[in-house]
């Protein structure tokens, strides 16, 4: 296998421990549907901890605290995005509302989860859960450490012989079979290591839940008066809820700037137990220019992307480097002991392959992030002025640093495209909301296929959602709505917005009311064409070179074509062959437009004839 075939076994069988969300004004507004195909997959259940910067640290922060899938979605549609800049005229808004809404839903997510749970037999079934896994765990590390035993025993007896043996050739065989041994003696000491850093893990929460018993849940009490009282919950908190129930609470990563040096400051219940976890995510989310900064302890923040856009590299545990530093003075097993679990890291582009994102992460380009001259100078010099932030550097370089850690790592990035929601681009993020979502979650999907552990994800359904999808943004992109008369009259049709819609449904059936949809005309509700904007852009689709076969061949059936008298058919070739080359034109819809013109439901596509 090559080395890109190494790499993506690895990450197909390496679960997600680490999720991590990086920057993006407005266009976090697409976190809510990312966020539902985790929960949806099951994925987001076996992670540890998440980190965000800015908007990343806004999703980071409501995800760490146990928001719901359906509450984020509502959040996302329903809220003034535009409104929770604040007071202020043009820039230094106060960013007041997005603090407020920040605290409100934070101390919501924990008041939900105290007010559903039975505490004691939810810690009574924790224990029990940690009990059997300290049990498996204490079973696997006797059978490694037996393994490694054997093995010794083995090199022993490898070497007697190769002492013994006067052949050079086969002195040479043994020798590469001691190498081999050794190699998988040095494997198992590190799984062994590793078990015990998990053995130590399952004590400290054992003991955790044990002091809460034992202190007759003090702690549950005060945060559950201080979600009452609406007051604040801090980082200290998650490792309280994250011990009770690890599937719903995650330990969190948020990062901020300081003003007046310039430094990354690293948010977390490790380093910052005592913050506020609502005013450092409103910290982090503090663009330069454009709101206030945030005072945590008397010190003035900036937005955490300033310095680190996309933060995964803050997850390692402090207590496991703590342990192996006592250990040994060699770097390299240090360095290997501090090595973390698998990331997945949520960066925004465009599908443009000349974007910088795409770039860094498809491209085997070395330089990938090149900006020019004028735009280093309004990076580095320009904005760094006008915001008044200290310390010595540069943002192009940082981010150029940011981008190499994606390319180092590119298996592990979900590129997330908003199309023409802007960083700023607030009033758009609202009005395309619903999009948003959908995309985030089909995108996301799409990433947990690729790679292998998409649990409960319908791949077939989700080929036939992304093929819909495209063709409404086209249709959107291209502003195809034609006039203003058709967005204020509702019983005009074809409408976006009900393309979109009816392209949701995972129903392959669906197909045929969107071709009417789609080829009804302008200001009428009886007449079809193949021939409007929609059509022609269903049409580019399906001849698009990434169509998947399995959409062609539907719309084939569908529209009932004889592929065989195309053009483009070869009798020598394979039918998928040939599905491939087939080439669909506008005349094809012809005989099922026909078919469906006395429809008298023809909008909501009720008794097609096929």
């Amino acid at each position: 296998m090559s080395k890109l075939q190494d790499k993506m076994q690895v990450a197909q069988e390496t679960s997600v421990e680490f999720l991590s969300f990086s920057g993006g004004g407005a266009k976090g507004a697409i976190y809510s549907g990312v966020y539902q195909s985790l929960k949806e997959s099951s994925v987001i259940d076996g992670v540890k901890a998440v980190a965000g910067s800015s908007a990343g640290a806004i999703t980071a922060a409501f995800i760490a605290t146990g928001i719901k899938a359906e509450d984020f979605e509502k959040l996302s549609k329903e809220t003034n995005l535009k409104g929770l800049l604040g007071k202020g005229f043009l820039i230094n808004k106060d960013g007041n509302p997005l603090y407020e809404l920040l605290a409100k839903t934070i101390s919501q997510n924990v008041s939900n989860f105290l007010k559903e749970v039975d505490l004691p037999e939810i810690c009574e079934k924790r224990i029990n859960e940690l009990l059997s896994q300290q049990e498996i765990n204490n079973t696997k590390i006797q059978a490694l450490v037996d393994k490694e035993i054997l093995l010794h025993k083995d090199i022993i007896k490898l070497k007697e012989q190769e002492s013994a043996e006067n052949n050079i050739a086969k002195k040479e065989e043994i020798h590469s079979k001691i190498l081999l041994v050794k190699k998988e003696i040095k494997d198992l000491e590190k799984d062994i290591k590793t078990s015990n850093y998990a053995k130590k893990d399952i004590e400290n929460n054992i003991n955790k839940i044990q002091a809460m018993l034992e202190d007759q849940w003090s702690d549950i009490a005060d945060l559950r008066e201080r979600c009452e009282n609406g007051d604040k919950i801090y980082f200290k908190d998650l490792a309280v809820l994250r011990a009770i129930d690890p599937i719903r609470f995650k330990d969190l990563v948020i990062t901020s700037v300081k003003k007046e040096t310039g430094e990354l400051v690293i948010f977390s219940p490790t380093n910052s137990p005592d913050v506020e976890i609502a005013l450092a995510a409103r910290a982090s989310a503090s663009i330069p220019i454009i709101f206030k900064n945030a005072k945590i302890d008397g010190e003035k923040y900036v937005d955490g992307g300033y310095r680190d856009n996309i933060p995964t590299k803050y997850f390692a545990d402090n207590e496991k480097e703590h342990d192996i530093e006592d250990i040994t003075d060699d770097k390299a097993k240090i360095a290997e002991a501090k090595k973390q679990g698998r990331t997945l890291a949520f960066a925004f582009g465009s599908d443009d392959m000349n974007d910088t994102l795409n770039l860094a992460i498809y491209s085997s380009k070395e330089k990938f992030y090149d900006p020019s001259v004028i735009v280093k100078f309004l990076m580095d010099v320009v904005f760094k002025f006008l915001a008044k932030v200290g310390g010595v550097f540069k943002y192009s370089e940082t981010e150029k640093a940011t981008y190499q850690e994606l390319r180092d790592d590119p298996l592990n990035v979900v590129p997330l495209d908003t199309k023409a929601v802007g960083t700023l681009s607030f009033d758009a993020a609202q009005e395309k909301a619903e999009y948003l979502h959908y995309k985030g979650q089909l995108t996301t999907d799409r990433h947990l296929v690729n790679h292998g552990f998409a649990h409960g994800i319908n791949e077939e359904k989700l080929i036939h959602k992304e093929f819909l999808l495209s063709i409404y943004e086209k249709v959107d992109s291209r502003s195809l709505l034609q006039s203003w008369g058709d967005k204020i009259d509702k019983s005009r049709a074809p409408k976006v917005q009900e393309l979109f819609e009816l392209g949701k449904f995972e129903d392959k059936d669906i197909l045929g009311q969107y071709i009417l949809l789609a080829a009804t005309k302008r200001g009428s509700n009886e007449k079809f064409s193949n021939d409007t904007n929609t059509m022609i852009q269903v049409v580019k689709t399906l001849n698009d070179a990434f169509t998947p076969l399995k959409i062609r061949e539907e719309f084939v059936k569908l529209l009932n074509i004889d592929i065989q008298k195309s053009p483009e058919f070869d009798a020598n070739k394979i039918f998928d062959d040939n599905m491939a080359k087939f080439k669909f034109d506008k005349d094809h819809f012809n005989t099922f437009l026909e078919k469906n013109k006395d429809n008298p439901n023809l909008a909501k596509g009720v008794g097609i004839r096929i």
